[in-house]
């Protein structure tokens, strides 16, 4: 059937429908899509809720601008449902995550914005208060663990200035140690038989995430400060260079070998 054509006139005028309603429910409607169509994987409805709380360049978030599920299903106009055998946010048809992912309707630079209410999120007061993120696992605080572990892909994927002050913000501390951990979908692939805990730690650095993820010009900066070790040591044995190397960051393995104090015959566990 012809139903591309179909499908995609019905997107684009549900589309300008969702724009028409105006104000914070055309806002919440068009933010909720794009994030339903660019996160790294599918979202809880508390997720969603809460990132879309989140306004970039707050130093804290109102609880009390969370919306409900319910406000953010109706301001989509019927594009979004909860998959109840998930209990995640999706699209209503996989042609419309498609159509989605190439919209000009949706905000311009999808990720470097998600990637920013990620790291705004996590240097807001309720989030930076705290030093244990297993207790923050443990609050209501359901936008903390897709936004530790994935700002690092978004912004791998869509760079700009403002998310660079952001990240800096996050992982620049003296010291190095980091209130966030390392992501767990990444680590957990190379932890081999380390005793690793879910817990915030120092031998994690700042320098250990944009290493991670390739992010050369957040590590450019980190390499300056007081404090950060390039060949620091996590807890599996891995120095930064391991992580650019094993995720084949070439800018990034570039950038710390070029580096006279660094040490490329260091082993890990």
């Amino acid at each position: 059937m012809t139903d591309g054509l179909g499908l995609e006139d019905a997107y684009g005028v549900t589309l300008e429908r969702i724009k028409a309603q105006g104000g914070q429910k055309s806002r919440l409607g068009m933010t909720a899509l794009m994030w339903i169509s660019h996160s790294e994987r599918p979202l809880e409805p508390d997720e969603l809720c809460q990132a879309l709380a989140v306004e970039i360049g707050e130093t804290t978030y109102n609880p009390d601008d969370i919306p409900s599920i319910r406000t953010v299903l109706s301001c989509c106009q019927g594009l979004v449902v909860v998959d109840k055998e998930g209990s995640t946010v999706r699209p209503i048809h996989l042609t419309l995550q498609e159509y989605l992912t190439s919209c000009a309707h949706l905000p311009e630079s999808p990720h470097s914005t998600i990637a920013e209410t990620c790291l705004a999120y996590l240097n807001s007061q309720q989030i930076s208060v705290f030093s244990d993120f297993c207790f923050l696992r443990a609050r209501n605080t359901p936008f903390f663990e897709y936004s530790a572990s994935y700002w690092g892909a978004h912004m791998k994927k869509e760079f700009s200035d403002r998310g660079k002050r952001l990240a800096l913000k996050l992982l620049g501390h003296s010291g190095g140690g980091i209130l966030i951990p390392p992501p767990e979908h990444v680590f957990c692939r190379y932890r081999s038989r380390v005793s690793y805990r879910a817990r915030a730690t120092s031998a994690f650095t700042g320098l250990h995430y944009a290493a991670m993820f390739g992010l050369v010009e957040v590590a450019r900066v980190l390499i300056t400060m007081d404090g950060i070790g390039v060949n620091d040591m996590d807890e599996t044995g891995a120095t930064p260079l391991m992580w650019a190397a094993r995720n084949g960051h070439d800018g990034m393995a570039q950038l710390l070998s070029r580096r006279g104090d660094i040490d490329p015959e260091r082993e890990d566990n």
